[in-house]
């Protein structure tokens, strides 16, 4: 930020030193030549200067950082400062057109000392060229439509010189006595057509105007990210260099949270791709997809309730030839939670079960199983060698497993716990593999007393 308005801020004083130059150069080409023209020239150097002066404060006050009053920043600053630079164009405009216009009916002088009037001209040429270009390249780099009005301001100045030395040249070396007034007109018109394309810009930014098929795209692009369903509801505005962005995008409700926050992050980083300096906030709508299966729906409608921990071991039994079902599931509560208060969400939510269901089922029953969150169990370290001893063999006589690791057995409450992984072909299908798994599960379960739990991993 302090690079920035350094940069503006430098941008802003050349300007600042290129008009004043010009506002003496032309001063002392009025004084000798008493050309309308080269008034005209003068005066809006002199509105430049003063356009700049407003634009540097502008610019001072867009650079604030956002405060309690204004949440979103001061951006509008920039805008405003433009605005007023616009207006002060206008009104000289009705100054030059009326002196213009009295000199074409009433006639002109011929203008004195031209080819010092010329000289004077085309040095003020090469200070508008020299300080437009630098002007330019910081306001595009910074995106400032306050320096890029004071650009265009100090380049059209450059043309009015050019028109200028042609009134210089007609009026004082041919005689043509009316070139001086329609220089000056000419002149206005510049001015005129400059205000005009500025005022629409700016105004649009002030009423929050979105920039044409900006929101179009932006939704497009949003649409191709894979997991996002549709992006609706886009909305933006312009604040200066600052471009505002508020949409929506709708992902299926099955999406696990921490996907839904890497897709959130993804779209993010794509509008920034779009628009730069952009302030972008995004909301995720969750939404029911046609592919979502039963068991997607049950855990969902489950799990809508806060005081539910999870939903698992779900199965479903189609009956009469799919005319109904039975669902059966499990329920986790805190252990602490009262019988009661327990059933009475398990009903709810198998109310909410069947009322989702009843299209594809006519007929549902449900058994729910309320069981508390199993919490952490802590096992001190004891000598289980024997039970390894006794995995290995079990495994071992299995003839697809090459290799046994990572066996790891535990005592708790008098009852065994084991886990252990198995290497099997990798060429296996997982059906086989997790059948083998069941196998040598029920084996260790078989030969080794006291076991309440067995887990096996296969692995290739």
């Amino acid at each position: 930020m302090e690079n920035e308005r350094s940069a503006r801020i430098k941008a802003a004083r050349v300007s600042l030193i290129g008009v004043t130059l010009l506002l003496i150069t032309e001063g002392i080409a009025l004084i000798i030549t008493g050309s309308l023209a080269v008034f005209s020239g003068w005066a809006h150097s002199l509105i430049n200067l003063v356009a700049i002066i407003i634009a540097y404060f502008g610019i001072s006050a867009a650079l604030k950082p956002a405060d309690e009053d204004h949440m979103f920043g001061h951006f509008k600053h920039e805008s405003l400062a433009t605005l007023v630079e616009i207006g002060l164009l206008i009104a000289i405009c009705f100054l030059i057109v009326y002196r213009g216009v009295k000199a074409i009916i009433y006639g002109s002088d011929q203008v004195e000392e031209v080819p010092l009037g010329i000289g004077f001209m085309l040095f003020s040429i090469f200070v508008d060229v020299v300080v437009a270009i630098y002007v330019s390249k910081i306001a595009s780099r910074l995106e400032s439509s306050a320096l890029q009005a004071s650009a265009i301001h100090v380049l059209t100045d450059a043309l009015d010189h050019v028109v200028i030395i042609s009134a210089l040249i007609l009026n004082g070396l041919f005689g043509v006595l009316i070139a001086d007034p329609l220089a000056a007109l000419i002149i206005t018109a510049f001015i005129l057509y400059t205000g005009v394309t500025l005022s629409k810009s700016t105004i649009a930014e002030l009423l929050d105007a979105a920039p044409p098929g900006l929101a179009e795209k932006i939704s497009k692009e949003l649409e191709k990210i894979p997991e996002i369903y549709d992006c609706h509801e886009v909305r933006v505005r312009k604040a200066g260099r600052k471009t505002f962005i508020n949409l929506h995008v709708s992902i299926s409700r099955t999406t696990p949270f921490i996907r839904v926050s890497e897709i959130i992050n993804q779209a993010y980083k794509r509008v920034q791709e779009i628009v730069s300096n952009a302030d972008v906030l995004i909301h995720s709508d969750t939404v029911e997809l046609s592919d979502e299966s039963i068991r997607d729906k049950i855990i969902i409608l489950g799990e809508s309730f806060f005081e539910v921990k999870g939903v698992h071991d779900v199965f479903i039994w189609e009956t009469e030839g799919g005319r109904k079902a039975h669902i059966e599931l499990h329920i986790d509560f805190d252990d602490t939670i009262k019988l009661k208060e327990a059933h009475d969400i398990v009903s709810k939510i198998e109310e909410k079960i069947r009322e989702e269901l009843s299209k594809t089922y006519p007929e549902v029953t449900i058994t729910t199983h309320p069981e508390p969150v199993e919490k952490p169990v802590i096992v001190k370290p004891k000598d289980l060698r024997y039970v390894e001893n006794k995995i290995e063999e079990v495994v071992k006589a299995v003839p697809e497993v090459r290799a046994i690791c990572n066996i790891k057995a535990a005592e708790i409450n008098s009852k065994m716990h084991i886990d252990l992984c198995i290497v099997l072909d990798k060429d296996m299908t997982l059906k086989k593999a997790h059948e083998i798994a069941t196998e040598i599960e029920q084996k260790i379960k078989t030969n080794i007393p006291n076991v309440e739990k067995v887990l096996v991993h296969p692995e290739y």
